[in-house]
């Protein structure tokens, strides 16, 4: 299955980026929930545990990419590219919103780094780990 990804309303492919096995599943998993508090009053045995309305963490996803040019130089040119877009995020707020198509939701994400870089060669390619803090998993749409 081919996923349907747009950056900011830009379609990756416009990027020369192609999602590589692993990125549907980083951007699927759950956040994880908040520590329980809890009432630890001295008036009560144990404690009560305050479960209701808990919320989630923030989390860090890693998004995995094929990065594709004609050469070297190019390939350069489109990374620096890639994080100029990925810093400014949309409108200049800093927030990346990443739609997949297949999935109807828009991630709302803020770029953190390249978390890894593999596999160049003098045929322009790359693979690249994007990382990204997404601040509030709820906001999503």
């Amino acid at each position: 299955m081919k996923l349907t990804i747009r950056i900011n309303g830009t379609d990756i492919s416009a990027l020369g980026l192609t999602p590589l096995d692993g990125t549907l599943d980083n951007l699927m998993k759950p956040a994880e929930m908040k520590s329980v508090a809890y009432n630890e009053n001295s008036a009560i045995d144990g404690s009560i545990a305050m479960t209701r309305n808990r919320k989630v963490k923030r989390r860090e996803v890693s998004m995995l990419f094929l990065l594709s040019k004609q050469n070297l130089s190019e390939l350069m040119d489109a990374i620096d590219n890639l994080i100029t877009v990925l810093s400014e995020g949309k409108d200049n707020s800093g927030i990346n919103e990443v739609r997949v198509e297949e999935l109807n939701r828009t991630f709302r994400l803020v770029y953190s780094s390249f978390d890894k870089y593999s596999n160049f060669g003098i045929d322009g390619k790359a693979t690249l780990s994007i990382k990204f803090v997404e601040p509030n998993p709820k906001n999503r749409s």
